[in-house]
């Protein structure tokens, strides 16, 4: 059989699936922590993994994960968990209160928040942009899967995709004509005003729609640029190049603006640069002026496509011809 008889997976189901692995299985502890607070963080010893901690006025954390330095200091994640369920008003921002309560009692001496959930939610929800750190679904199957002759953690990566699918058929079910609205008439005017972006027709978008993706032919093969309408980004990604961003960020400076950076975008790298917010379910007339702006930055990002390729295929031991 190729994958378990799971009709419906329950975020509860996720938690404790984390939960257990995050206990018992250090590897993905250490894995866990670097992928929230940077792969330099130390993580000497779990204090303890535990599910639906409660605070008397801030609400509950799905996840809380306390470990301890080498040097006695306490430290904390606070992690909210999501398959395809709206956030709660105020929810990231009320896991960051919590963590600062923390802080404040003498629980532990810092903290991150994250939020993990599918891709597709993490790309779409406004809210997910307002935690520390965001953690994939799809990184956390990829681990799982990588670990060879574990029945069990194979088992687990099948549910963890059972997730990922369950929410693929929650945000495309159904067109949204406020977004669909917004997008047709950002093509529109992309196509009048930045033709060499070469946007194509979006036709219908879902609600969970919140980014325009870009795939110019001047690009190189593989790379993309994705205005993230609700982050306030607009990205030149590079696929299979996360490992270098130190040297990416080193050997483009010369070419960045004060406005651009790079960064890690899952396993791509990506040319960052920092735009007004859009909201996909208003009126594209109210926003246009901000919308404009970020189609000026996929321009710019297009034009700088051009420069940063041979510099990147250097950095990365590759040919650029």
């Amino acid at each position: 059989m190729d994958r378990p008889l799971v009709e419906v997976v329950t975020e509860r189901d996720i938690d404790l699936l984390l939960i257990e692995e995050l206990n018992v299985r250090p590897e993905f502890l250490a894995w866990w922590i670097a992928s929230v607070r940077g792969p330099s963080c130390p993580s000497d010893h779990l204090i303890g993994a535990f599910h639906s901690v409660t605070h008397p006025t801030l609400g509950e954390s799905d996840l809380l994960i306390l470990y301890r330095d080498a040097a006695g200091a306490h430290h904390a994640i606070l992690a909210e968990n999501k398959i395809d369920a709206p956030a709660q008003p105020d929810q990231a921002d009320r896991y960051r209160r919590r963590g600062e309560a923390g802080v404040a009692s003498g629980d532990w001496t810092s903290f991150r928040t994250c939020i993990c959930a599918p891709h597709r939610y993490l790309e779409s929800s406004t809210d997910a942009a307002k935690y520390d750190s965001r953690v994939p679904y799809e990184n956390i199957r990829d681990w799982l899967k990588a670990v060879k002759h574990d029945v069990r953690c194979q088992y687990r990566a099948q549910i963890i995709q059972s997730a990922i699918e369950q929410n693929k058929r929650v945000y495309t079910k159904e067109p949204d004509e406020r977004v669909t609205a917004f997008f047709r008439a950002y093509w529109q005017c992309a196509s009048h005003e930045f033709p060499e972006l070469e946007m194509r027709d979006p036709g219908s978008r879902a609600a969970g729609s919140g980014w325009v993706e870009l795939h110019p032919g001047q690009l190189p093969r593989g790379w993309a640029i994705f205005h993230r309408l609700p982050e306030g980004f607009v990205d030149l990604s590079i696929p299979d190049a996360s490992a270098h961003v130190p040297d990416f960020a080193r050997s483009f400076q010369h070419l960045l603006g004060k406005d651009s950076e790079v960064v890690k975008t899952g396993k791509s790298a990506s040319v960052r640069i920092t735009v007004p917010a859009l909201d996909r379910f208003a009126a594209f007339d109210e926003q246009r002026d901000a919308a404009r702006a970020g189609m000026r930055a996929a321009y710019r990002l297009l034009f700088l496509s051009r420069a940063i390729f041979p510099i990147a295929c250097h950095a990365r031991g590759l040919t650029s011809a």
